[in-house]
């Protein structure tokens, strides 16, 4: 959390330096949960697979933007959510001559079966997001409009352990285009428009051999801090969604997804 708050702090900074530019920020907390099925493709554990049913944690987050008077200049973007996750998981192994011979050889020495069983299994998950985007009718009284694309790098390690000395692992990583969309519509609470609350939705997604996406809805209230700044809230719901498939990420297959709402300190700097 504090290398994600230096990271965003000091870009904050190193943009006011110039002239005319507005930054906003935010960081806070995201609870969420995860589930979905993940499906080996490496030859260890090829075509195992692993059904997670995660319960609700909380992680951390950190959004930054940087926008310009200059119209012409798109508003930067960036995004840093960690995500870990512990429940259990329905894991069924498909394997190699070695490992079927060491799951028998279990089996014969035990009174339970080990495989297509649950088990504890944990998810961690990051994802870093960099968008350009226009926003049109911002001065208008109805919600505004954002329209962008951007990259989403992201990474995730899960395992189950089965028994002591026998850990079902599955890891991927990867680089998407991404398509944004953004609205945001801002009610003034003050006759000097002082504070003001907004409701903002937006989304990204790709969709190629694999499907990727995550959008969420915000409620965001702002109040005047000094001359140069507001400080406020926002208080939201997010959702990211994965399903990996053709040979977009190597190695793994199946979806995944994670859910929650979400809640986060913001600041406005001009």
């Amino acid at each position: 959390m504090g290398k994600i708050i230096v990271f965003i702090s000091l870009l904050g900074v190193l943009s006011l330096c110039a002239l005319e530019l507005e930054v906003d920020m935010a960081v806070g907390t995201h609870y969420s949960d995860a589930s979905g099925k993940l499906v080996y493709r490496k030859a260890f554990w090829e075509n195992s697979s692993g059904d997670i049913d995660h319960e609700t944690t909380s992680n951390t987050y950190a959004w930054l933007e940087i926008r310009s008077d200059n119209s012409y200049l798109p508003t930067l973007r960036l995004d840093v959510t960690n995500l870990q996750t512990e429940g259990q998981s329905f894991v069924h192994i498909e394997s190699n001559p070695t490992i079927d011979g060491t799951i028998a050889l279990i089996e014969e020495n035990s009174i339970f079966t080990i495989n297509d069983k649950i088990y504890k299994s944990r998810l961690a998950q990051n994802t870093y997001s960099m968008t350009l985007y226009y926003e049109y009718f911002k001065k208008r009284s109805f919600p505004s409009l954002g329209i962008g694309i951007g990259i989403k790098k992201f990474d995730f390690d899960y395992s189950a352990t089965i028994v002591d000395g026998l850990v079902f692992n599955d890891n991927g990583n990867g680089t998407v285009p991404m398509l944004y969309l953004k609205s945001r519509y801002e009610l003034k609470t003050a006759e000097d428009d002082s504070e003001r609350i907004a409701f903002e939705v937006a989304g990204k997604g790709y969709f190629g051999d694999s499907t990727i996406y995550d959008y969420y809805a915000k409620l965001e209230f702002l109040m005047p801090y000094n001359k140069n700044s507001d400080l406020g809230f926002e208080l939201g719901y997010k959702l990211s969604y994965y399903d990996i498939q053709g040979e977009d990420i190597v190695n793994v297959g199946g979806d995944m997804g994670n859910k929650g709402i979400y809640f986060g300190f913001v600041g406005h700097f001009r």
